[in-house]
């Protein structure tokens, strides 16, 4: 992340401002900092604030013995700080006085606290406060080419981890050695990350962490992974096959397969999220798989691994250029196996593109 990126984030959420008659954007998440500042500041028990305005320099308020720490990790934005007998709202309650705003329009980030929203009402009693978090999605969910470059480098990196960690498999390992593995690699082109490693029956639960449980020929395994580059995630799964599967196991993985092309091919703007869930969820229904896939097809991501929009049913948004999400359909039965194939996209003007194109679909061990 860098100044002119965070600028240009600055002036997306000034048009949604001005779109619905907002005059204060209150920022709390420490996502949503980094994406307008630069730094990933958030709340802990003490409060931290963005104050967005339509003009001006943005406002960090931040408690003061941290002040220093974040003034070196921000890159917009003027800090103003508050002490530990001081009340964090009374300063808010300036700073918008001083602008003229205390009896305007405050849009709320989704995550700011309930304790910290009768603060600012009885602060601010004079204001309108409203939910800010369609505003802020509106702003996160659509990226730009650079933005677009991030998630493809992380995806290339999770890509490039994946292979080499599989070249690297011996039957035998343990879910936790395995994960060590597709950790090492990481560290080795200079990242951190944590990987879900499942297989076996243990793969039927989507989101089990790695196990003791000894990787045996056989078994489907679960590998889902991601990494950052410049704030920006990669999250791929793909399902190990360990040498000879059985005929029900290669079945399922071959209509997994097809599912989430059908779905990548249904994908271009104007096409609802839900009925791109519809698109996979009716291809494997069809061909007896409707009762194993759990969970909804996919999650937008940017700054954070899962964000706004999802594909998933009930949700009309129709999808627009730029916009970035999962697509992961999943099979997962009970007591016998689970599998899943993830990649991340982005809409384009005539369809989709798949920003992990390095990461083979069809992953095997063999002897």
């Amino acid at each position: 992340m860098d100044e002119a990126l965070c600028r240009e984030h600055i002036a997306k959420a000034r048009a949604e401002l001005d779109r619905s008659n907002v005059d204060v954007l209150y920022v709390s998440s420490a996502a949503n900092n980094l994406y307008f500042t630069g730094a990933a500041v958030g709340p802990g028990d003490r409060v931290v604030a963005l104050l967005l305005t339509r003009d001006g320099e943005p406002s960090l308020v931040v408690p003061g013995f941290e002040a220093n720490r974040i003034r070196q990790d921000r890159l917009v934005g003027d800090i103003v700080s508050w002490e530990e007998h001081e009340s964090p709202f009374a300063l808010i309650a300036d700073i918008l006085h001083e602008k003229g705003l205390a009896s305007g329009r405050i849009a709320l980030d989704g995550q700011t606290w309930y304790w910290v929203v009768q603060g600012l009402r009885e602060a601010l009693p004079q204001v309108e406060f409203v939910n800010g978090e369609p505003l802020i999605n509106r702003c996160r969910m659509r990226k730009n080419e650079r933005e677009i470059g991030f998630l493809e480098q992380a995806c290339a990196i999770t890509a490039k981890v994946l292979t080499a960690a599989v070249a690297q498999f011996r039957p035998g390992m343990t879910e936790l050695e395995f994960a060590e593995v597709i950790s090492n690699n990481y560290l080795e082109r200079g990242h951190q990350s944590g990987s879900l490693v499942q297989s076996g029956p243990r793969a039927s639960d989507p989101h089990a962490p790695a196990g003791d449980r000894p990787i045996v020929l056989g078994d489907a395994v679960v590998l889902d992974s991601g990494c950052r580059v410049e704030g920006f995630c990669s999250d791929i799964s793909r399902t190990l096959l360990v040498g000879k599967v059985s005929g029900e196991i290669s079945k399922a993985w071959s209509v997994l397969k097809d599912a989430q092309q059908a779905a990548l091919d249904a994908i271009r703007p104007g096409a609802t999220c839900e009925s791109i869930d519809a698109t996979a969820r009716n291809w494997l229904a069809e061909r007896g798989y409707g009762d194993y896939f759990l969970h909804r097809l996919g999650h937008g991501i940017g700054i954070e691994g899962h964000e706004y929009p999802y594909l998933v049913g009930g949700n009309t948004l129709p999808l627009e250029p730029g916009v970035t999400t999962s697509v992961e359909p999943g099979i997962y039965v009970p007591g016998k196996f689970g599998m899943r194939i993830e990649d991340v996209m982005v809409v384009t003007d005539d369809g989709c593109r798949v920003l992990s194109p390095t990461a083979p679909r069809d992953m095997a061990w063999s002897a």
